[in-house]
């Protein structure tokens, strides 16, 4: 049976480095597996008030970091794409589009459907790595 591999493509506050891609596409053409990669799209709620907006506008803040996050989703899916297709890799795409605080939780859930999870050991997706490694009940490369 064929092994099945799962990419998280992180796009918020800090996107997964091209580093990571081609390594995830190396390691599944070495196991002759498929790679699912998915981009995770961030909404930030507007959190914004009366008193905020004469100081700062969250509100805009709120929707750069969407549109950047967005952005990056593309890109990196793109990216991994193109480097699947030329290493010869089963490549399958999805996306999870969600709010912010609970992309921790949403990682995890999605990662009990594949075989081996591949994620960046980066300090700021420590949360999501220990969510992946203690909820998600499947192994993991960091």
């Amino acid at each position: 049976m064929k092994q099945h591999l799962f990419l998280p493509l992180l796009t918020y506050p800090d996107a997964t480095s091209e580093f990571m891609i081609a390594n995830a596409v190396a390691l599944a053409h070495h196991m002759q597996a498929t790679l699912t990669v998915c981009a995770v799209e961030i909404t930030i709620p507007d959190v914004s008030n009366a008193l905020s907006s004469l100081i700062i506008d969250a509100a805009k803040m709120a929707r750069d970091a969407g549109a950047l996050s967005r952005k990056r989703a593309s890109a990196l899916t793109g990216m991994a794409v193109d480097a699947a297709k030329a290493a010869c890799v089963d490549v399958r795409t999805r996306e999870i589009k969600i709010t912010e605080p609970f992309v921790v939780e949403a990682l995890a859930e999605a990662s009990r459907a594949y075989d081996l999870v591949l994620l960046e050991s980066a300090g700021i997706s420590r949360p999501i790595v220990e969510a992946v490694l203690f909820a998600s009940g499947r192994p993991l490369i960091l």
